[in-house]
């Protein structure tokens, strides 16, 4: 009787087809890595820079006083070695006597303006004391370096308490030691591209997010701006000229005068319109940046401008974002959950957006991972233990599944979800790490009487 109950109620587990999913992420060469003079790890982290960039660090340490501001900058790697987590980094390393405390790099080229949110602290340099800027790279970062590499001409400004500037361009000799550093930088970048684009189909992009802003304490960003065709533009007095068309910190005369009227005119600025583009200006100049929703780089661009000439609407802040909406199939256990997986990759740990991490019990092991949605349909608790399950496989091998979602705004994983709750979805097994990168594996997540299979 027992058999016939069995089999009556494998009879009335729904079957559907399979899904096709793409691994997210594969580890780097770790060897190809740790050859690099400059290859660090402290705990689970690692970073890595190139050795043209290690060069230019040493020099700038024991051959040069700094006392006019020199600054290379370059490509760099770092992640967490158990969470598969790999974030390429644009840095610069600042030496001057003037402070720089910069927070923004605005890049132009290619017709473009990249300003991109740093990240700033103080490092040692040899004898000399230095800044370290940094900010993590997505997509567009990636391909802003392409753009840095073959462009003809690149432009760079390094803005925070003072405004720092270079043009690199390789060239068969140099005037100064400060156009070679610049210059000789270019060749770090390439290195690490070719490093960080040897780990096929990398995507994890939003966790590199998150894993930033925890780590670093500071929300990434880059606003992309298209720049005029003309070699100088005017706009209602205030003229602004190439590479760059901006005006910052340390510029003066009579176009900062005239941006300083409108910025009276509006109400961000109160006094006499000085022509010297101060800590005054900058405070006005972001305050109607952060009221307008564009980036608070602190310069004033023809976006800005023309916003403060004109009754062009105000905008909200999300203009630049360009996510587009998902697409990602859902599927449903009637009455249950809704659910979605959208991708796959294997890694020592898997952990939220707040860090609450889970890792292998054995170190020769890895975990294989995938992620997407949870909707709990039900006015009940909904509890994966009890309700879900789900189970690995490659060919005739089994490994059954955690499953886990976030809660508390990704400050923790748990195993139930609340009545009508949403959240991040989790599942993970662990397998050996010598079969990691086998391909054919097939994830079977079965919900009550419903049975979905991705491969």
């Amino acid at each position: 009787m027992k058999k016939l109950i069995s089999l009556i109620l494998m009879m009335m587990v729904v079957c559907l087809p399979a899904y096709a999913l793409e691994k997210a992420a594969s580890a780097p060469d770790w060897d190809a890595l740790e050859r690099y003079a400059a290859f660090e790890e402290k705990g689970t982290v690692w970073s890595v820079r190139s050795n043209q960039t290690e060069a230019a660090l040493a020099r700038i340490g024991s051959e040069i006083a700094p006392y006019t501001g020199y600054a290379c900058f370059g490509l760099e790697l770092t992640g967490d070695r158990e969470t598969g987590v790999a974030v390429p980094v644009l840095t610069f390393y600042y030496a001057g006597s003037l402070q720089l405390n910069g927070r923004y790099a605005s890049v132009a080229v290619n017709g473009q303006r990249y300003d991109i949110a740093l990240c700033s602290e103080p490092v040692q340099l040899g004898k000399n004391k230095a800044e370290k800027l940094t900010a993590p790279l997505d997509r567009d970062g990636l391909a802003l370096m392409h753009e840095i590499l073959n462009a003809e001409e690149v432009a760079i400004a390094l803005v925070g308490d003072s405004t720092f500037r270079m043009e690199p361009e390789k060239k068969s000799s140099y005037a100064s030691a400060r156009e070679e550093l610049s210059a000789r930088s270019l060749d770090g970048i390439a290195d690490m591209l070719r490093e960080f684009e040897a780990m096929p189909s990398y995507n994890l992009w939003d966790l590199n997010e998150d894993w930033w802003v925890r780590t670093r304490g500071v929300e990434p960003g880059m606003q992309i701006t298209a720049l005029p065709e003309e070699e100088e533009l005017e706009i209602a007095g205030v003229k602004l000229e190439e590479p760059l068309f901006m005006l910052s910190r340390g510029d003066t005369g009579d176009k900062v005068r005239e941006l300083q009227e409108l910025l009276i005119d509006a109400g961000y600025l109160q006094g006499t319109a000085d022509g010297g583009y101060g800590e005054g200006t900058v405070r006005a100049v972001r305050a109607a940046q952060k009221w307008l929703g564009l980036a608070g780089t602190g310069n004033a661009d023809e976006t800005l401008i023309s916003i403060l000439t004109s009754e062009a609407p105000v905008l909200d802040g999300t203009a630049a974002d360009t996510m587009a909406v998902s697409t990602v199939e859902k599927h449903i256990a009637e009455g249950l959950c809704e659910l979605t997986v959208e991708r796959y990759w294997t890694a020592d740990a898997v952990e939220s957006a707040g860090g609450d991490r889970r890792s292998v019990s054995d170190k020769d092991d890895t975990l294989i991972i995938y992620e997407g949605t949870v909707k709990n349909l039900s006015t009940e608790k909904l509890d994966f233990y009890w309700q879900l399950s789900a189970t690995v496989k490659l060919g005739e091998y089994e490994y059954p599944c955690v499953l886990v979602c976030e809660r508390n705004e990704g400050a923790s994983l748990a195993s139930a979800l609340p009545p009508l709750g949403e959240a991040r979805l989790l599942i993970y097994a662990e397998i050996p790490e010598t079969i990691a990168g086998e391909t054919g594996w097939k994830l079977e997540l079965e919900a009550e009487d419903t049975v979905f299979l991705f491969e």
